[in-house]
């Protein structure tokens, strides 16, 4: 063969399979080749194996075959060795041989006889084609372009990927697939053959080499052919032969030789086919991130693919207004994200009371495990630069995590849901446990891990929670006044004492709810926490009026009303100390509930006063009377109601039990004094010394119930002192020098007040009463603002008018 016509040999074979060379029948009985070298005298001897029962096969087809084989080398053609592996019988992809021809060729050339010889290797068919350089599309004459078309290696697998079970780079793909992949070989110049044990040499060199583009093929295979192929995954080939198909339609489009309708359905199978390679890289892309696809094997060609789409800049044929490549990339991430958001197990609330917990703590676990597929799986899939994998994955998640919450939000959630939400959005998804996981670092960026919710979407959540949890704690407030009223009021049955208190388990309960609702929203943040202190503020203002109300009617059937009334002055004492430990939330709501509870605390302690008044107060209308200086049984019924009470009292809890000692002191001693000051008895007869003699005691024993008590009103213990010595006082005259005390300790002292004690003493006119008058009103005069004016104590008490009935020689008219 002339030095010029060397041709080129293109050898496609799977890795480890065995290439045998068919027997020449040109090579005579000295071993010497007629195919110009291609045949050594080793190679001659080279056992078929396996092979070796085909070899009666082709004994017809080899000699035409190798005739043709020579006479394509003198025309300076090539030999091209092609695999089609992985196909069925009749689909055109494996055991059918194909032989690109010629817009010339006959169907003679394509008969039976003319076929390209071919034979069996490990994993497939291989075919030995001869075309020439006139045949080939796209082919340049000169040495440099022909070498530089692509190629791919068909050397056999390295030692290094026989274990792993994976292909080395640029290997061909697993069985099933469909890859043409050719490796051209440059004969040498110099030389007339070419030795086949040259290739291994020659293709270790080319393996060194980076990979180059491939080459579009010419002619397209049919649309059929290619749509079997997106359909197999074998997309690198279905997009060269997409390419190559454009090209022969934008070809018959400007050569005009070809009908418009003929090129309306070329170019309507071109979109059909566009359409379907879409589909078939949208389903990839969307099913790489699961951990159990089998897409990621066929990432790398997809990615090429939308590159070079997206490099080539044009449009899609058949389509107005295309959807970018790259926009469909990150379109079907979205969908594919979504889809595995969508998948999460969501129990209803008929199965499951804590659903939505459940729910989001596997929705946080499938994200955080699709993220850490994407990150060690999916990112080295990807080239360096131009996709942001996994900045776009993370801002598809957000996107679909936000939508999933919204529609989760669309139902009727209680408060345990409505907080499950609001702290798995604040604290569970930007946490440790999903994105702010150790495990996603250094890829996944501080300012990312948080879910970007609008305000206006955080506030409608925080809304719902308030408007949940409020009507939540009526409820229970209503339940609890229920139970209480049931298990005490209508059974009669008493307080249980704990910690020597008066007790009930209402305000326990109380303060377990309330105190998890802000503990919980706590945890949220700082502005659903004041809002919640404000909602358990409000509520409980409205449910102590209900509270009191409720206990009012039931009272009157109480056999002793005391315990039940210092019990919840022990409840609400409670309450409101466990509501000032959130002053610092809210204080101003939190102080106005401490008002109103002191005054609802109060009111109990009016009750129970209220209480002993009602029973001591007959007792009381029969002091002071002549019955009453020879008796003091009535005295003594009241001594033993304020014993009781006493003992009531020390089941009562501080700081109120103190303001209620006082309280009672205060108006036991009004009480008291106001029987002197009634005007409905006055001592005759020097009656007054006894009068005040019983008085002193009387006035003694009272002051040592109450200090027994812990009374700190020592104020009124001088008033007995003063009335005792005013009432017994022998000589009339001596009262003026007695007014002066009275006076200083008791401002408020009126000379109405003064007129009923002289009354009671049996002063009930003549000079030396109006005398005594007439030093009250000096005394208070130059008092001034002298004395105890802070302290009221006549002022609150009322003087009936009164009638005297004077000697014959003068009316008694009415002291004022």
């Amino acid at each position: 063969m002339a030095e010029g016509e060397q041709g080129q040999v293109e050898v496609t074979e799977e890795p480890g399979s065995e290439v045998r060379e068919p027997p020449d029948p040109g090579k005579g009985a000295s071993g010497v080749s007629h195919t110009d070298g291609l045949e050594t005298k080793d190679e001659k001897q080279r056992p078929l194996g396996r092979f070796g029962s085909l070899r009666e096969s082709f004994k017809a087809v080899l000699p035409s075959a190798l005739i043709q084989y020579r006479k394509k080398l003198q025309d300076g053609g090539d030999v091209e060795l092609r695999k089609f592996s992985g196909a069925k019988t009749g689909n055109g992809h494996g055991n059918e041989l194909l032989s690109p021809s010629s817009p010339g060729q006959s169907s003679e050339d394509r008969s039976p006889k003319a076929t390209t010889p071919f034979r069996r290797s490990s994993k497939g068919w291989s075919s030995l084609r001869v075309t020439s350089k006139s045949e080939r599309y796209s082919r340049s004459g000169s040495e440099e372009n022909v070498s530089s078309e692509p190629q791919l290696s068909s050397e056999p697998a390295s030692p290094d990927c026989e274990d792993t079970g994976k292909s080395p780079p640029h290997s061909p793909p697993k069985k099933g697939s469909f890859r043409l992949s050719s490796l051209r070989l440059k004969t040498p110049k110099k030389s007339s053959s070419l030795p086949l044990g040259n290739v291994e040499e020659a293709t270790s060199e080319e393996n060194k080499e980076e990979p180059k583009p491939r080459e579009i093929p010419s002619p397209p295979l049919s649309v059929m052919q290619i749509s079997n192929l997106i359909d197999k995954g074998v997309l690198e080939e279905a997009h060269l032969n997409l390419l190559s198909l454009r090209m022969e339609l934008d070809g018959e489009r400007a050569g005009g030789q070809v009908g418009e309708v003929e090129l309306y359905r070329k170019e309507k199978d071109l979109h059909l086919l566009y359409s379907s390679l879409r589909d078939k890289v949208k389903s990839i892309v969307r099913d790489s991130s699961s951990l159990l696809s089998s897409s990621q094997d066929l990432l790398p060609d997809v990615l090429r693919i939308i590159e070079e789409e997206e490099g080539r800049g044009e449009g899609e044929p058949g389509s107005s207004e295309p959807e970018t490549w790259r926009a469909m990339w990150r379109r079907s991430v979205q969908e594919g994200v979504q889809a595995s958001i969508d998948s999460v197990h969501l129990d209803s609330k008929e199965e499951n009371p804590s659903w939505l917990s459940m729910h989001l703590g596997l929705l946080g676990a499938a994200v955080l495990n699709n993220l850490q597929n994407v990150k060690n799986n999916l990112l080295p899939c990807y080239p360096p630069e131009g996709f942001c994998v996994f900045e776009t994955y993370v801002d598809c998640y957000h996107q679909a995590v936000s939508e999933h919450l919204q529609k989760i939000m669309q139902q009727e959630l209680e408060v345990k849901d409505c907080y499950a939400l609001l702290h798995w959005i604040s604290k569970g998804y930007p946490g440790e446990k999903v994105m702010g996981s150790p495990s996603l670092q250094p890829e996944m960026s501080t300012e990312s891990i948080a879910l970007p919710l609008e305000e206006d979407e955080l506030d409608q959540i925080r809304r719902k929670y308030c408007k949940a949890l409020k009507d939540e704690l009526k409820s229970a407030l209503k339940n609890l006044m229920k139970l209480e009223a049931e298990e005490m009021w209508q059974n009669g049955k008493e307080p249980e004492i704990l910690n020597d208190f008066y007790h009930s388990e209402m305000q326990i309960d109380i303060c377990k709810v309330i105190n998890g609702y802000v503990t919980n929203s706590g945890e949220i943040n700082k502005e659903v926490e004041k809002t919640v202190v404000n909602t358990c503020a409000e509520e409980l203002k409205y449910f102590s009026q209900q509270f009191q109300s409720a206990f009012k009617q039931w009272r009157q059937s109480l056999a002793n009303p005391s315990q039940y009334l210092i019990t919840y002055i022990n409840s609400f004492t409670d309450i409101k100390e466990h509501m000032e430990t959130y002053k610092e939330t809210s204080p101003a709501a939190v102080e106005e509930l401490v008002k109103d509870t002191n005054t609802t605390i109060e009111s109990f302690g009016q009750s129970l006063l209220e209480h002993l008044k009602g029973e001591t107060e007959l007792h009381f209308r029969k002091l002071m009377t002549k019955k009453w200086l020879s008796s003091s049984d009535d005295f003594q019924k009241i001594v033993e109601r304020i014993e009781d009470l006493s003992q009531h009292c020390r089941r009562m809890k501080q700081p109120y039990l103190q303001s209620f000692v006082n309280y009672v002191h205060y108006h036991m001693t009004k009480a008291y004094v106001a029987q002197v000051l009634k005007n409905e008895y006055s001592c005759k007869n020097r009656k007054h010394e006894k009068a005040a003699e019983k008085m002193r005691g009387e006035w003694e024993e009272l002051q040592k119930e109450f200090d027994n008590l812990g009374t700190t009103c020592d104020w009124l213990r001088p008033l007995g002192q003063h009335l005792c010595d005013i009432i017994g006082m022998k000589n009339k005259s001596d009262i003026k020098d007695r007014l002066e005390l009275l006076v200083t300790d008791y401002p408020d002292v009126s000379r109405k007040h003064l007129s009923a004690i002289l009354f009671f003493r049996g002063l009930t006119g003549g000079q030396e009463r109006q005398a005594i008058l007439q030093r009250l009103e000096e005394l208070k005069h130059t008092a001034g603002t002298r004395g105890m004016r802070d302290r009221q104590f006549f002022s609150k008490i009322n003087v009936p008018s009164i009638k005297c009935w004077p000697p014959l020689y003068y009316t008694c008219l009415p002291v004022r």
